[in-house]
């Protein structure tokens, strides 16, 4: 995957594109990591998270931990209206 401006572009084995909308990016101070939550416009409700690696590429979450704090982030993100 590559960030592109506000988008993510998902590339598959097969070579087909996804272009996937930036939600919102959070950096982590405790973990010191940046993160992507984002969704595919046909499924605006299903938020997909990821690391923005220093190159632009963004790889997966993999830390159950990492998880836990970014559904955190993504509650207060929604409770305070950042996304209207």
């Amino acid at each position: 995957m590559q960030k592109e401006n506000d988008k993510i572009i998902f590339i598959d084995e097969e070579g087909n594109k996804t272009e996937l909308l930036i939600y919102f990016t959070y950096k982590s101070k405790e973990r010191n990591k940046n993160y992507a939550i984002f969704y595919d416009p046909l499924f605006p409700t299903d938020l997909i998270a990821g690391v923005i690696e220093e190159d632009g590429s963004i790889s997966d979450v993999e830390d159950d931990e990492e998880y836990d704090e970014l559904d955190r982030i993504i509650a207060e993100y929604e409770e305070n209206g950042e996304n209207k």
